[in-house]
């Protein structure tokens, strides 16, 4: 991933990723197939190095000890792990993202609409989208940019009714 090479069992991308036990099942039978050497790695495009750290925190957790700092994940990884776990399919990991973003008080609304729409979380969608209609404050012309110009005439048109 950019360039770094990760050594990890692939036990637990084949177990909770249908996207990685295909891939898997695709490049068995040789011993030149990519992932089978450091010469050969496994090169997964168009994410971070970064990203795919957070992923790892959660696939391959520390050992349990007494320092609980050790499975701190922040807000922001959480949104890298959702990505990855979107796109590569883990399903248990995606839910378990979403469940700790979902009520996550760092994330404006109109964040959680776009986090949505681009990672299809249809009930961030439909709650993001009712606040802004029902806050009493105005929404900003820098948010009603950012979702766009159909959205924000019907949020505008909803909070006039």
């Amino acid at each position: 991933v950019e360039g770094v090479l990760f050594k990890v069992l692939r036990y637990q991308f084949e177990r909770k990723s249908e996207i990685f036990r295909d891939m898997f099942s695709l490049l068995q039978g040789t011993q030149d197939a990519e992932g089978n050497k450091d010469e050969n790695p496994i090169k997964l495009e168009g994410v971070s190095a970064t990203e795919f750290r957070h992923l790892l925190k959660v696939l391959y957790p520390p050992p349990i000890s007494n320092d609980s700092a050790s499975f701190d994940i922040t807000d922001e990884e959480w949104k890298s792990i959702l990505k990855l776990a979107t796109l590569w399919r883990f399903l248990e990991i995606r839910k378990l993202a979403i469940g700790k973003l979902t009520n996550c008080p760092s994330m404006q609304t109109v964040e959680k609409i776009l986090l949505g729409r681009k990672y299809f979380i249809a009930d961030w969608i439909k709650s993001a989208y009712s606040q802004l209609v029902i806050q009493t404050q105005t929404p900003s012309i820098a948010d009603l940019d950012r979702l766009g110009c159909f959205a924000s005439v019907r949020i505008l048109c909803l909070r006039e009714e």
